[in-house]
């Protein structure tokens, strides 16, 4: 294994920003991180499926719990 960058594909659901972190997911294919202005981007494979607004400031670390 190893961490291979692939760019993501944001769409409508969010905007371009600067990612403090990232963390995998329940499945191989999913994927959360952690912008500047305090969102919490969900992903799906490359795919933005969600993004929450979790701080006011910047998401600088993050740990994904099974449930």
């Amino acid at each position: 294994g190893g961490l291979i960058g692939r760019k993501g594909y944001i769409g409508t659901l969010g905007k371009n920003d600067t990612m403090m972190c990232a963390v995998y997911g329940w499945t191989e294919e999913m994927a959360f991180s952690g912008t500047s202005t305090g969102d919490v981007c969900i992903w799906r494979d490359v795919f933005l499926v969600k993004t929450v607004k979790a701080h006011d400031g910047p998401v600088f670390s993050m740990h994904a719990l099974e449930k």
